[in-house]
């Protein structure tokens, strides 16, 4: 029945309705406006309860979807709300899986063959084989609504779910969930101002300050170049960024996409594949970066002591944990993986085992013989762990400064993401977007 519709007095050959069905009251729209909610509410409330006339009794029926917070599905199932009302909330997942490490590395499977298969179908079959392969870990613990709810391809209603998640995680908590996540204002909105406040005039390239007791370093791998930085840290985790750049260098201060390198790997190591060229970047870089020291003020020389490098990139992540494998300089080498986690996501569903190393928001896996020690952490903690720092004054105990120069490119980088906390069962987590441009 149309909610716009008239309906106050409705009746057919004298006869009041006694059951009435609302087949989603509300468009994405109208959930999004106060007003139409408020309006569509009075009309439920006030017009609708209202057919049976004096005495009688009325069922009403609504089948509704929680498109966003504050909406009409979400005013009926409150109960304190609407007392009148026993909503029950179904989700098509009643329960996420326990191991969502294993489904993270499914989720990497499955999009590289979208990205490279030559059919939907030959990536499903990609995707299914791994997940039969570690079918028991992966439905540890997951419940689904309806089991027989899988499309073709697929091999279960955990594995049907999970995909859904993968694709579009906002529409799966709204759509399939109801329950969808609630997007507040930005907790950091970085721009250039807040980056060239954090500059230390009176602080020099590659020199360490007084404070800083450790180097590290980190490399991310594109196509054209790498970039990479150089942090030295104090035992409060504040930081000072005393270098970083691009190999090839690029020879520029203003900011460039990857696509548009002057000075492209493959160009400076001409007889090499695509794959020899990064090996070759990266022994090289780490040669410039590892294979010197820097000198803090007071004179002590100090040497970077951890490298990560990015090794997330699919089609290349076999060359860099080659390279961080048999580097000279392996011991303090290592490949590392940013995941995406939300809200529901649990970072670390067991307990540490055999040789795994654990911090805060990362973890080195245990590994099998032939396989290569890496490190997994969460990419959204660190972005928002950093950020703080950023926007901390250069006098805080917790803060993150940056050598005197020009720094185009840097602020660039920095505020290339925006962040989101968002809210789901009752969890909340912090998102960083790319921006749209």
């Amino acid at each position: 029945m149309p909610t716009g519709a008239g309906i106050r007095g409705l009746k057919k050959k004298n006869n009041r309705p006694d059951c009435v069905l609302l087949d989603d009251p509300q468009t994405d729209l109208s959930a999004r406006s106060h007003a139409q909610t408020k309006a569509r509410l009075n009309i439920i409330n006030r017009g609708i309860k209202g057919l049976a006339g004096p005495g009688k009794k009325l069922a009403i029926l609504a089948a509704v979807t929680t498109i966003q917070q504050d909406d009409i599905a979400s005013v009926l199932l409150d109960r304190k709300r609407s007392p009148s009302w026993h909503g029950e909330r179904f989700r098509l997942l009643e329960k996420f899986p326990d191991n969502m490490e294993l489904w993270g590395r499914y989720a990497e499977i499955r999009r590289d063959a979208l990205t490279e298969a030559n059919s939907d179908e030959e990536a499903a079959a990609v995707a299914a084989d791994f997940y039969m392969a570690h079918r028991e870990n992966l439905d540890a613990g997951a419940v689904a609504s309806w089991p027989e709810r899988f499309e073709p391809g697929e091999r279960s209603a955990i594995q049907s779910c999970m995909n859904l998640y993968f694709d579009d995680r906002g529409a799966f908590a709204a759509e399939y969930q109801n329950e969808p996540i609630v997007e507040t204002e930005t907790t950091y909105n970085i721009t250039e101002e807040t980056v060239l406040r954090k500059v230390v005039s009176t602080s020099r390239r590659f020199v360490v300050p007084l404070e800083c007791q450790q180097l590290t370093a980190a490399i991310d791998v594109h196509k054209g170049c790498l970039f990479y930085m150089i942090g030295g840290w104090t035992d409060k985790f504040s930081g000072h960024i005393l270098d970083y750049g691009t190999f090839p260098d690029q020879k520029t201060t203003l900011p460039f996409s990857v696509d548009d390198c002057r000075h492209t790997l493959e160009e400076s190591y001409p007889s090499q594949g695509l794959e020899g060229a990064i090996y070759s970047g990266l022994g090289d870089l780490s040669e410039r970066l590892l294979g010197q020291t820097y000198t803090r003020t007071d004179g002590v020389e100090l040497s970077i002591k951890q490298v990560l490098i990015d090794a997330r990139w699919g089609e290349q992540t076999p060359t860099v944990t080659k390279f961080c494998r048999e580097s000279k300089y392996a011991s303090v080498i290592l490949p590392s993986f940013g995941q995406y986690y939300g809200p529901v996501d649990s970072f670390f569903s067991s307990k540490a085992k055999g040789s795994e190393r654990r911090g805060i928001r990362w973890k080195i896996p245990d590994v099998k013989a032939g396989e290569s020690r890496h490190v997994i952490y969460d990419t959204n903690f660190w972005k928002s762990f950093m950020a703080a720092r950023l926007f901390a004054g250069i006098g805080d105990k917790t803060t993150l400064t940056v050598f005197d120069g020009q720094h185009d490119i840097l602020s660039d980088h920095f505020t290339a993401e925006y962040c989101t906390p968002i809210t789901s069962r009752g969890r909340q987590a912090d998102i960083w977007k790319l921006r749209p441009d």
